[in-house]
């Protein structure tokens, strides 16, 4: 159980206050361009990566999940002919790795490449709205009644075991967890690309979510609330924490895809406005 009210001798960090610091003026394309690059970043420090043409693929090295394994673009592009050999190789190279072509962008920056992609038979699947947040918009929310702790590599296993327990059901994902699971976590948390957090309501743990820091831009993803503590303010306190840590270790930017119009109200909430539109073919 964890107290109810956050405490230093508990452990638990309370949400710090807003810095005042340079003021990000960058358009809407550069913000998303930004973006992009960034979540191209982090997923090149887990996959198996390699160029075709304008194309990056990245690949889970071990899960063929279709999620988990995708192309982005990374430019420049010459002709429509070059670009659709480039994309014939791409789909052949990841049918000899066992893996379904599929793609993953903000519109701005590749303001051609939808129209090229339906020419070659790809459908887009979701438009999730990309938002952003800076030190100048981030508006702090604090809940008395919901504590938030950063996870580390010593953490108790008891709280790695609810961090992938809430993550699970805030997904949809009913798979037990397992002690390899715990160990990968821990692993994982050990590395220090990450930060991940878990909010507790009432002494009981409540939300989880977690942010990818390079330099001084971060996604923030991965927020879940166990289903029986949503609408309580767990997702909001939750995330302007993880927020407040980005810019108190010298972030600048914070950004995120939502998944729905719920969720874009939360981030709203705490700052977040909405600039793109990421694709998912």
């Amino acid at each position: 159980m964890w107290p109810a009210r956050p405490t230093a001798a508990a452990g638990i960090i309370r949400p710090l206050a807003p810095r005042q610091g340079t003021p990000v003026t960058l358009s809407p394309t550069e913000l998303s361009r930004q973006c992009d690059e960034h979540a191209r970043r982090d997923a090149e420090r887990s996959r198996e990566v390699f160029d075709i043409g304008p194309f990056r693929a990245l690949l889970n090295r071990s899960d063929p999940m279709i999620w988990l394994n995708y192309a982005v673009p990374i430019g420049p592009f010459g002709t429509d002919e070059e670009t659709a050999a480039a994309l014939a190789q791409l789909r052949e190279a990841f049918v000899a790795r066992q893996r379904t072509l599929r793609f993953e962008f903000n519109a701005l920056p590749w303001p051609g490449l939808p129209e090229l992609l339906a020419r070659e038979g790809l459908e887009v699947v979701y438009r999730h709205p990309v938002m952003v947040c800076t030190a100048e918009t981030w508006r702090a929310f604090d809940t008395p009644e919901v504590a938030v702790r950063i996870l580390g590599e010593d953490s108790p296993e008891a709280d790695l075991r609810a961090y992938l327990t809430i993550i699970r059901l805030g997904f949809d994902d009913d798979k037990p967890v397992s002690p390899e699971d715990v160990i990968a976590l821990r692993d994982r948390l050990r590395s220090a690309s990450n930060v991940s957090a878990l909010a507790a309501l009432g002494g009981e743990p409540a939300g989880v979510g977690s942010i990818s820091p390079i330099d001084g831009t971060a996604e923030l993803a991965g927020v879940a609330t166990h289903p029986a503590m949503r609408r309580r303010g767990v997702a909001a306190a939750l995330s302007s924490f993880l927020i407040g840590h980005h810019f108190a270790h010298g972030g600048d930017l914070i950004w995120l895809s939502a998944a729905d119009t719920a969720a874009q109200a939360v981030y709203q909430k705490v700052g977040f406005s909405e600039i793109d539109v990421r694709l998912n073919y």
